[in-house]
Order: structure tokens, then C-alpha cells, then sequence
């Protein structure tokens, strides 16, 4: 049986967050919130720079704790055991070891990264569900804007467009679509081209 992922893309500073928690708040879901190598290093003890939200060290939460000695019986142990695993079998097993100790049924995270997704994807066994958040440009922009207090330029260039199409992210001119598509694959590590105006994932 087919074990059920809710798995929330799209670009940071976008709502994840909240939506995160809306879904986690369902009695029969059970969220992680984003799954990336530096919140793994955390878990792990790799990085003892900030304690669990309870206040605890990880080793020593009682949500935590018990999923960690399910993974340790596994041999997960690092980021890259979950994150780029040796075994697909494993994305799955971590999955199944953190509903069975949470006793809920859907396994949600907020991780955003395409690889990761990738991942989840080709894993046998998973039933993944892509949620894939959009929020306007100008709203990112401006998130963006009052956590570092300066504005990058794929977003500015996203932002001056929306104005000029009254925030239809829809409507955004295919050039800039195009450039920041192009700059996001850049930083992912994939290689694109272009066929008859679309720009599709090269293989």
C-alpha cells in the first residue's frame, strides 16, 4: 500500500510556513516542516546552535527522540542518509518511522527544494501530493525586502512586471519568466533549453 505525501513547493517567503501548519493541524497528518540539510544537522546533533522548539536538545525531545532511535536502528544517522540516500527504500522507511511514531497516516513537509522532490517522487512506494504555492510577486518582493533589508534582483524585475500587468503573476512577460526560470535551474544544478518558446528540463 501506497503510503500518502503532501509535499508544498514553490519559492520561499511564499506562506509555506502557514500553510504548513494548517495541514499539519489535521489529526491524521503529521508535518516536519521543511526537511533541508542545515534543519537536518540540527536534528542530528551536527549543530547544536539552536535547541528544538520544546525548549530541549533534540536528543533529548520527546517528539524526536523516539524517531531518532528508529532511524539510528536504520543506520540514518546524516543529512545525506535522508537527503540523497544510498537506498530509495529509506526516504520511505524515515517517512513510515515518523507516522508509526506519531501514530498519524499522512506525512506532510514544507521542504520547497526540487530536488528534494525529485526524490520523493522516484522513491517506490510513496503516493506524493504537490501543493504548489504561488503568491504575488510584489508580496514576495517585499517579504524579502524586510528580512535583509534590500531587494535582489530577480525579484525587483518580477515586481516592477506585475505592476505593469496589476499583479497577475500570469501575465508576467515571458522574458522575465524565462530569466528568472533560467536563474532558479542555474542555482538547482539543472540544464535547460529551449524548445519552440518553452523551456523544458533537459535529460
Amino acid at each position: 500500500m501506497s503510503q500518502k505525501v503532501i509535499y508544498i513547493a514553490g519559492r520561499g517567503h511564499s506562506g509555506s510556513t502557514l500553510l504548513d501548519m494548517v495541514i499539519g493541524s489535521h489529526p491524521n497528518v503529521e508535518s516536519v516542516g521543511e526537511v533541508t540539510k542545515k534543519s537536518l544537522n540540527l536534528l542530528f546533533g551536527h549543530d547544536t546552535s539552536l535547541p528544538c522548539t520544546c525548549g530541549r536538545n533534540f536528543s533529548d525531545c520527546a517528539y524526536w527522540s523516539k524517531i531518532l532511535k528508529l532511524w539510528s536502528s536504520r543506520g540514518i544517522s546524516t543529512p545525506e542518509d535522508l537527503l540523497t540516500p544510498k537506498e530509495p527504500s529509506l526516504t520511505k522507511d524515515a517517512i513510515s518511522d515518523i507516522l508509526s511514531a506519531t501514530n498519524r497516516s499522512i506525512y506532510a513537509e514544507s521542504t520547497k527544494s526540487i530536488p528534494r522532490l525529485e526524490t520523493l517522487l522516484s522513491t517506490p512506494g510513496l503516493d506524493v501530493h504537490v501543493i504548489h504555492l504561488i503568491r504575488d510577486p510584489r508580496a514576495v518582493a517585499l517579504s524579502l525586502y524586510k528580512k535583509n533589508g534590500k531587494l535582489h534582483k530577480p525579484c525587483a524585475r518580477l515586481e516592477f512586471y506585475s505592476r505593469q500587468n496589476r499583479g497577475n503573476y500570469a501575465q508576467t512577460p515571458a522574458p522575465a519568466a524565462a530569466h528568472t526560470i533560467r536563474r532558479f535551474r542555474r542555482k538547482s544544478g539543472e540544464r535547460i533549453k529551449k524548445n519552440n518558446g518553452i523551456l523544458r528540463r533537459k535529460v
